[in-house]
């Protein structure tokens, strides 16, 4: 397995479970198969002749055929060693972002953690990340003005789509202090303090306390 491959302590790979299948010198199936083991080996009894072997593991592309040649009394060995690619999967969801109007969802940046894989949502907030290989990914979602989240537990599947559920990207909030007396009173709790936006389209009231 190619994702194998990446590991650099030899002994801590694992290449078991890849199937392997025989199929004649003119393409027509057997019943003979076997899979490997963890060090990616394995072996067949087979009658002297010329054959096609495929290979297939979860997650990865189908490798073959590799044509080998048997002959009586003598132990066939592959021509090179048989690596099965990755087979990546898509990413997609929508995010949306808190307070806007509809269309108004682009931008957003969308990535997989720890790696290269990175989008932007389109107007609609639907975004598709594609080339992701088989596995468990946290997504990271950010925009300027807004909290960013982590999506975790993404799980990737070879060759299939995974959808995201609907991310919702809260604005960042803040805050304001300050204070307000009244002349000539000794207590100047319960003064009400709006703050209105530009656009008036927000509003937030409090009051004073004593303190």
């Amino acid at each position: 397995r190619a994702g194998e491959l990446a590991i650099a302590a030899e002994e801590e790979r694992d290449h078991s479970g890849i199937v392997v299948r025989v199929r004649t010198a003119d393409e027509e199936p057997t019943s003979i198969e076997t899979s490997t083991d963890r060090t990616g080996a394995f072996g067949l009894a087979v009658n002297p002749g010329d054959y096609k072997l495929y290979f297939n593991a979860s997650d990865h592309t189908e490798t073959g055929p590799v044509s080998i040649r048997v002959i009586e009394g003598q132990q066939a060995q592959l021509p090179e060693t048989v690596v099965l690619n990755i087979n990546p999967g898509i990413i997609e969801g929508v995010i949306e972002l808190e307070g806007a109007a509809t269309g108004s969802h682009g931008d957003i940046i969308v990535s997989v953690a720890n790696t290269s894989l990175t989008t932007t949502t389109r107007l609609d907030g639907q975004f598709q990340i594609t080339d992701a290989p088989a596995g468990n990914y946290t997504l990271r979602v950010s925009k300027v003005g807004y909290d960013s989240r982590d999506v975790t537990g993404v799980r990737v599947r070879g060759g299939r789509s995974t959808a995201v559920e609907l991310v919702l990207l809260q604005k960042s909030r803040g805050s304001i202090e300050g204070i307000f007396t009244l002349s000539g009173a000794q207590a100047s709790d319960g003064i009400a303090v709006q703050l209105t936006s530009n656009d008036g389209s927000q509003a937030y009231t409090t009051l004073t306390s004593s303190t």
